[in-house]
């Protein structure tokens, strides 16, 4: 896909074959955002009003910190309709987890999510919920954009998804580290 996207900048730098004032990236479908560029996806993910994130997790977007399949999930998920709270990138969050494994937080591959759409995850989980909706969406996303885990109160089918009792405040999503970064 980056020599069509590249052919697509080169598109809009140029403005011709576009009608006069419009930009074709104003409102991209989910799957649009699956393909923005990192930065671009950095750049929309502080922007975007319906994402309330912490302090630093928007200074560990703004750094380049957070992997882009964190950052595409995010707008992903808007595109969806949800308005979301996010509580943990990767600063703030500890080396470990409570299991004792190293935490995806700490390469910038996890997000933790605690309200959705005004409505805080605590209490608030199981079927017909909000943080169900999300964790079905979640589950739907395919190849590198699939998460090796979906954390919650929430035990659905497959490998991807699985509870945790110190997770009935939040909904994890991770990634496995990809090697270089992304």
């Amino acid at each position: 896909p980056k020599p069509i996207l590249d052919g697509w900048k080169l598109l809009e730098a140029t403005a011709i074959y576009r009608a006069k004032g419009k930009t074709p990236f104003a409102n991209l479908s989910g799957a649009g955002v699956l393909l923005l560029s990192k930065d671009a996806l950095q750049k929309r993910v502080l922007g975007d009003k319906g994402l309330d994130v912490y302090g630093c997790g928007r200074e560990d977007i703004g750094a380049g910190r957070i992997d882009r399949r964190i950052l595409a999930l995010l707008e992903y998920l808007r595109t969806k309709g949800f308005t979301l709270t996010i509580t943990s990138l990767e600063c703030g969050h500890g080396l470990l987890t409570t299991s004792g494994n190293v935490s995806e937080h700490s390469t910038g591959d996890a997000v933790d999510i605690a309200v959705i759409d005004g409505v805080p995850v605590t209490g608030h989980q199981g079927p017909g919920t909000p943080a169900d909706e999300l964790i079905r969406d979640v589950l739907q996303l395919q190849g590198t954009m699939h998460p090796h885990q979906v954390i919650s109160l929430e035990d659905l089918p497959g490998e991807t998804s699985f509870a945790l009792p110190d997770h009935y405040d939040h909904v994890h999503v991770g990634y496995h580290p990809l090697e270089g970064g992304a």
